[in-house]
């Protein structure tokens, strides 16, 4: 999908659906007065604009982008024409909840808390003279800590 990713006074950035197109773009705006460097990312498909906002206003700059991309261009009612700044402020809050953690690293975090709070039983066990306590809690911590060493055994042997 095609879209003005960004705007910002003297700074337009375009995403693309196909980075082909990418050198075409980027000679329809070489020709523009006003337009200065021009940064392509194929790798991410998108094309960065920088202009003089001064010699070639935003809304123009803008426009132009939406013919190129074969994007509807805005109402011609100047009350209808969302501001630029608005572009970016939109993806802001359209931006996705942060995904979920990984189930390995919660299982990770019980695991380390598990194995603190049981070795710290055992402890207490032992000062109290319960030995049955004491194996009972060393053996719980020493399941909790194979769990944490079986989920991080890639970091172990590096």
């Amino acid at each position: 999908m095609n879209r003005i990713a960004s705007s910002l006074p003297g700074r337009l950035r375009l995403k693309l659906s196909d980075a082909g197109k990418l050198p075409a773009l980027g000679a329809s705006f070489r020709n523009l007065d006003g337009v200065g460097e021009l940064t392509a990312r194929p790798a991410a498909a998108s094309l960065i604009v920088n202009y003089d906002p001064q010699r070639l206003p935003r809304a123009s700059i803008e426009a132009f982008a939406r013919r190129q991309l074969g994007l509807d261009a805005p109402a011609s009612n100047d009350e209808d024409i969302p501001d630029p700044d608005d572009t970016v402020l939109e993806q802001v809050l359209r931006a996705q909840p942060a995904p979920r953690r990984k189930w390995r690293l919660v299982a990770n975090r019980y695991a380390k808390y598990g194995a603190v709070a049981a070795m710290a039983v055992s402890l207490l066990a032992i000062a109290a003279r319960r030995k049955r306590l004491h194996t009972q809690a060393g053996l719980v911590s020493l399941a909790l800590t194979a769990l944490h060493m079986t989920i991080h055994r890639r970091n172990l042997l590096r």
